[in-house]
């Protein structure tokens, strides 16, 4: 099973942003087929599983690489093995590029969400948020 989780990230036909926690909004994505040197890849452990697994491998290194090319913020981040988790402090940031990683993380989310419903024996998408 594969587990995206957006903490102080809310999103239910629009995306809001949470900002207590101080300001630190997060990405995880575990059980995928993420591997230190951000090669996607990964063993073939049923029907399908494998092509999601790249696929959300894809799209989380993707929202890495353009929140730092296209919004222009090195966030904090780490990769290994199965997992991912991306940060990022908000409150830091400008409001053009608040709206920028807004927009990157409701691309993000929309395909997750779509992939989930096409694979919900795979894929399981949680919102939560912390004090």
């Amino acid at each position: 099973m594969i587990t995206v989780t957006h903490t102080n990230i809310l999103y239910d036909e629009e995306l809001r942003l949470r900002e207590s926690a101080g300001g630190i909004i997060r990405v995880n994505v575990e059980g995928h087929a993420l591997f230190g040197d951000d090669r996607p890849g990964g063993t073939e452990t049923g029907k399908g599983e494998n092509i999601v697994c790249a696929a959300v491998s894809f799209s989380a290194l993707n929202l890495v690489k353009s929140i730092t090319m296209i919004a222009g913020i090195r966030p904090e981040y780490t990769v290994r093995e199965g997992f991912l988790d991306l940060g990022i402090n908000i409150k830091e940031l400008d409001e053009e590029k608040n709206k920028t990683i807004r927009v990157l993380l409701e691309s993000f989310i929309i395909g997750i969400l779509d992939m989930q419903g096409a694979y919900p024996d795979l894929i399981a998408v949680r919102f939560k948020t912390e004090n």
